[in-house]
């Protein structure tokens, strides 16, 4: 299915940047149009592994903690930049944050960025900012 969707003009160079091959690690977000960055900087500074998805061949993959872990596949317009996360593997969040940043992946309709930076974006006012590099403690 997300074969049928692609386009081609200039940004399917980003397109296959973005999703190809690629992890992804949670550095921020928007939630309820609050902007959070210290609590993953809390989370990545605790050692407790990384915020992350990747996208392989139509799947996706995520983690939230090593016991909150998620995969589906996925579908994009590089045109339009509308995207959906098709989640089949269902993971269950412990921390209100991380029930957060679950649930903006879960209702995401576009994405914007390019080979180093990304933004799954639910609605202005929620969102998640990711990069293609795992922040260090």
């Amino acid at each position: 299915m997300a074969a049928a969707l692609f386009t081609s003009c200039n940004r399917d160079d980003d397109f296959d940047e973005l999703f190809y091959g690629k992890t992804w690690y949670i550095v921020g977000a928007k939630v309820n149009g609050v902007v959070l960055k210290s609590e993953v900087t809390q989370f990545y500074n605790s050692g407790a592994g990384s915020y992350q998805i990747a996208f392989v061949n139509g799947n996706f993959t995520g983690a939230l903690s090593a016991t909150c872990q998620f995969s589906g596949r996925w579908s994009a317009d590089s045109k339009h930049r509308d995207m959906r996360l098709h989640i089949t593997q269902p993971a269950s969040p412990t921390s209100t944050f991380d029930t957060n940043l679950y649930h903006i992946i879960a209702a995401c309709t576009r994405y914007d960025g390019d080979a180093n930076v990304m933004r799954l974006i639910e609605d202005d006012n929620n969102y998640i900012d990711l990069n293609n590099f795992r922040p260090h403690k």
